[in-house]
């Protein structure tokens, strides 16, 4: 018999940053947020992870060209489909809607309430499987 304990699970939501290096002149505000799912495997194992997710945002608010970096591959997929799934305010200049680029959006998996120090030396790409 196989017993699984129901965790405190939480996914934390950073916050959006625009690269230094990038034309996205202010941080994308989301309009419809992404709302990444704990993997129940990840729950089950008792693993806890970080993620970024670099993607840019079109006219419209709608993001395109996403990549994830996580600590553990298991939250890979989780995050880039939340993000696939939300929607940004587009970079406006002059009134006008244009494209954003190079937007980081970081999440934070945790199985409790207690922030925790993340250990970078294990932050990778992630196996970049096509999100449905």
């Amino acid at each position: 018999m196989i017993r699984v304990a129901l965790l405190a699970m939480s996914v934390v939501v950073f916050g959006v940053t625009a690269d230094a290096q990038s034309d996205a002149d202010e941080d994308a505000v989301p309009i419809v947020p992404p709302v990444p799912t704990y993997p129940p495997m990840a729950a089950m194992l008792g693993l806890e992870g970080y993620c970024e997710v670099r993607f840019s945002v079109d006219e419209n608010g709608y993001t395109f060209s996403l990549t994830t970096s996580c600590t553990q591959p298991i939250f890979c997929y989780q995050s880039k489909k939340a993000v696939s799934l939300a929607q940004f305010e587009p970079k406006r200049v002059g009134g006008r809607a244009l494209p954003r680029f190079n937007v980081v959006y970081p999440l934070e998996y945790r199985l409790e309430g207690e922030v925790s120090e993340i250990n970078m030396s294990s932050f990778g790409p992630c196996d970049e499987r096509a999100v449905s």
